[in-house]
Order: structure tokens, then sequence, then C-alpha cells
């Protein structure tokens, strides 16, 4: 059967434009309100907002491949606005097919030109497939099921349906091609990716874990107050299954406890109060679920433990992205940075280098973050992958000793 497409290209071009237009308010929508979900973890009452959390996980990647799937409808009239008569019969091909054979399997039969939304690959069956653009005869070993080269690991043997390690997989796979460093495997997704802010370089580093666990803070030495310790020590005394460590608080250069200054006044480590007192605002707290939020001024360190938070650090500059809204200050020149950001507990956006309050905040409300906020730096940025150090530090040096830590694990 032959279909018409013929129509006025003007029109189609139009089309594609209120699509985009369309996405882009739906993509608005579901992140301030999942924004505003994530913050109900600081005043919830009772002891299911897990439960409610990861229940509307779900909700939220539907909703988001809904809005993929609008940009995709989108990508298909501009083409067509160019002539591309054939794809658009190939589509509605794929479409007819999708009542028949199931729509996977159409799925898997799309094939778009270079720059289009969507490519033929099955990752799952053919995991080497991710590393097409850095294939070379030596430093790479194929296995069953497994792909390794110097900077890529993946392991697709174990990952289960329905993970959020899975759902990443197939909702960020676009990531791989240009990933400097990947991991993936059944308890992790992690690509590192040179990129530039405001036209400055530094590293967006994508993580997400199945577990909250996997994201924990770490004091210098493993203890806090003990003195300083560089990022690559950490990562080699915490072990091989520590697969990124990032520099965190400000520190007194004394004993390496958290320098407290502004509106920092409390500090909790490991779940325990090390610094009373009540919240100054600027705080930044990671709690039992894998939640990274600001700590509300005037709460004291106990209710925080009391609601589940299991490390602060303390950060001085202004927060980028608070509840889903951008709420920099002011907008400060580049300066050599660690800025950690959620899209939701347990999926994660890090960047580390050169960026601006405003163009880190842009940046990462683009990938969809709801929080957003600097830690430690300058000399102190330190952003380290199994072991090895990442980044090029500032100081003439090299890489600073400092006092605690954020972690992934596997």
């Amino acid at each position: 059967m032959a279909y018409d497409f013929t129509a006025d290209s003007e029109k189609q071009v139009q089309l594609a434009t209120d699509l985009r237009e369309c996405a882009t308010d739906f993509d608005e929508g579901v992140s301030e309100l999942y924004g505003h979900i994530d913050g109900l973890s600081s005043t919830w009452k009772g002891e299911d907002y897990t439960a409610f959390q990861e229940g509307t996980y779900g909700y939220k990647i539907a909703l988001k491949d809904l809005e993929e799937s609008i940009n995709l409808f989108a990508n298909h009239f501009e083409r067509l606005s160019s002539g591309t008569e054939t794809l658009a019969n190939e589509l509605m091909s794929i479409i007819l097919n999708a009542t028949e054979s199931g729509y996977a399997d159409s799925c898997a039969a799309i094939t778009m030109p270079s720059n289009g939304a969507a490519k033929t690959a099955s990752y799952r069956n053919d995991p080497s497939s991710l590393f097409a653009s850095s294939r070379s005869s030596s430093g790479r070993t194929n296995l069953s099921g497994k792909t390794i080269t110097d900077k890529k690991y993946i392991n697709l043997d174990n990952i289960k349906d329905g993970s959020r390690v899975a759902l990443a997989l197939n909702d960020y796979s676009s990531e791989l091609e240009n990933a400097e460093y990947v991991r993936i495997d059944d308890n992790i997704y992690m690509t590192i990716t040179p990129t530039t802010v405001d036209g400055n370089k530094c590293y967006l580093t994508h993580v997400v874990v199945n577990d909250p666990s996997q994201i924990f803070g770490e004091p210098a030495n493993g203890q806090y107050g003990s003195g300083l310790e560089t990022a690559t020590s950490a990562a080699k005394r915490l072990g091989s299954g520590t697969v990124l460590v990032l520099n965190g608080s400000h520190f007194s250069y004394e004993n390496g406890t958290e320098d407290l200054k502004g509106a920092n006044n409390i500090v909790i480590v490991n779940g325990e109060v090390k610094t009373n007192g009540n919240a100054g605002g600027m705080e930044i707290c990671l709690d039992k679920n894998g939640n990274l939020f600001n700590a509300t001024p005037g709460t004291s360190a106990q209710e925080l433990v009391n609601n589940g938070v299991v490390y602060t650090f303390s950060s001085h500059d202004s927060h980028l992205i608070s509840n889903g809204s951008k709420t920099y200050e002011h907008q400060d020149d580049a300066y050599n940075s660690t800025v950690i950001a959620q899209k939701a507990p347990c999926d994660y956006y890090f960047l580390t280098g050169s960026t601006s309050n405003y163009g880190a905040a842009d940046y990462l409300y683009d990938k969809g973050c709801t929080f957003a906020k600097s830690m430690d730096q300058g000399g102190s940025v330190s952003l380290v992958y199994n072991g090895e150090l990442v980044n090029t530090p500032t100081d003439s040096s090299g890489e600073r000793a400092i006092g605690d830590f954020l972690c992934i694990t596997d």
C-alpha cells in the first residue's frame, strides 16, 4: 500500500516545530512534578516515602518515553518536508507491521540516517556495537556477553529487566558513542564524556545505580577529622568495588574537618552527628534513599539523621538547581568546579572542570536535573575512575589532598 506524503512542506515544518515545543513543555512539566516529589523527602511523614518514590519512578520513565516519541515524530515531519517520501513509507510499514509482529520486533527494524533519532542496534545481543567508534586490534577482549577495552567495560549478562540499569541502558544509549569511559553491568550504568559548557571544556559523568547504598560519603583516611587524603589514595584504599571518587566538602587544612563558614552549621558522617546545631541551608544532604538535597534552614542535625540523612557536605557557593528550578544567585565567571546533580535518586550527573553558575545550571537543567550544587572548587577538584585521576588538577604540584569524598560503588 502506498501513501501520499506530498503535502505542503511548510505545514510539515510547522507541525515539526509545534511537536518540539510540545515535547519541551511536556519535559519541563515532568521535571517540575518530580522535583516536587523528590523535595518531599525532607518533610514526608511516615515510613513509606521510599516505596512511594520508587513507585512513581516507573511513571516518570514512561512519561520521558512519551516525550521522546513526540520528538521522534517531529524528526519524521522535518524529513518529510525535505521530500523523503521513501523514509515516510518505511515508517508507515513499520507501524503496520507492529500490529502484526509486535512492537519490539518492529522497533528493532527502524533505520535512520547517521543524524537521525534512532539507530539499528541490539545492544543486548551485540554489546561490542556499543564501542564501534573505538574498535582496535589491541587493548580489547571480547567475551560471551562482554566487551572490555582499556577505558570501557560492559557486561550485560546479569542485567535484570525493569531494573534502573536496564532502563538507563535503553534511555541513555545515545551517550555511549561519545563517552570516553563506560562501565555497565548488572548494578551500574556510567559514562564519562568530554563536553563543553559555555565554551569551556569539562567532563560530564552520568551514573545510574540500582541501589541507593551505592552512593556514599567518605571522610579522608576513613575517619572524620583524621587529616587529608587524595582522591586517588581514597579510591585505592576503598578497593576496586568503588568505581568513582569525587572531591567533597570545603575543609580545614589542619585536620580535614569540614569548613563550616557561611551557612554550613552541621556535619553528619555515616549517619552520626559530628557537629551539632541547626542547618544554615547550604549543606548538601545525602539520605539513605540516595536522595541529594539542601537542608532546610533551622533543621537540626539530629532531625536530619532521624529522617534518614547519612552524610552532609559543606558547600559555600549558591544553589544551582533546587526542587526542579534554577536558583543560582549570581552569574560568575567560569571556575574549576565539581558540580553534583540529580535527576532522581539513583540517577546522577556530575560536571568536573571549568564552569560558571549560570552555565552549569542551564546545562544540567536541560538534562532534566532537579537538584544541582557545587562541591569544593579550585585545586581540590578531583574525578577518579577505577583508581585513576581523569581530570587535570589546577595546582602546579598536582592532585591536592582533601577532607572528604563522594563515592560510587559497584
